[in-house]
């Protein structure tokens, strides 16, 4: 190998890096390498003790997913008014996820709630912003241009796994009460008070 044929290696070699390493980067913000968004920033309101949980699962008697169920999925514009719809129908959460990137596919949705063997996830996202990563040159020998930009759209996901739970003694009175939170003190216009949250079907 010539000089120049060696120079010349080497500048292609040093482009064919630098695509490479963009398009790992661009993999991995988009999530195409087998990263699961919906695992990583998963948050469980399950106890973490073994002890505590078993006494949570006796007490509340939930009705996982079972093999070869699937999950339904329910794509909401309010995460909380579904939440309460929910509860209100004696689901409960067990967990949730929250993160900002490009959009995750139900696929890995789905297999995620799965694991967590949940019979319904509520979820939501809305654009948060864009950015361009990547690079470009001119190949060594001058026969063209090599761009290896792409454009990342991120959005802000949430995804709230549920499950149906079938309560020995169900509620006395059929209302949830909560303190008024600091948007509904200004709405209502007082610091006091309580206000009902979720009203229970059948009670």
């Amino acid at each position: 190998m010539t000089k120049a044929e060696s120079i010349f290696h080497h500048q292609n070699l040093k482009m064919i890096r630098l695509v490479s390493l963009s398009f790992i980067i661009y993999s991995l913000l988009s999530g195409c390498i087998n990263l699961n968004s919906y695992e990583r920033f998963y948050h469980s309101y399950l106890p973490k003790e073994e002890s505590k949980r078993s006494k949570w699962i006796e007490k509340n008697n939930p009705i996982f997913l079972k093999e070869g169920e699937e999950p339904k999925v329910y794509t909401v514009s309010n995460i909380p008014q579904a939440l309460i719809e929910y509860q209100s129908a004696y689901y409960t959460v067990v967990g949730y996820s929250g993160f900002t990137g490009s959009l995750a596919s139900n696929h890995q949705l789905i297999e995620f709630a799965k694991k967590l063997r949940a019979t319904v996830v509520l979820k939501t996202s809305n654009y948060e912003n864009s950015s361009v990563v990547g690079g470009g040159g001119y190949i060594s020998d001058g026969t063209g241009y090599l761009d290896s930009t792409y454009t990342v759209h991120r959005y802000n996901q949430f995804a709230y796994f549920l499950v149906k739970v079938k309560l020995k003694k169900k509620p006395h009175v059929g209302i949830s009460f909560d303190t008024l939170r600091e948007a509904e003190r200004k709405k209502y216009e007082t610091n006091t008070g309580v206000i009902v949250r979720i009203v229970y079907q059948n009670t």
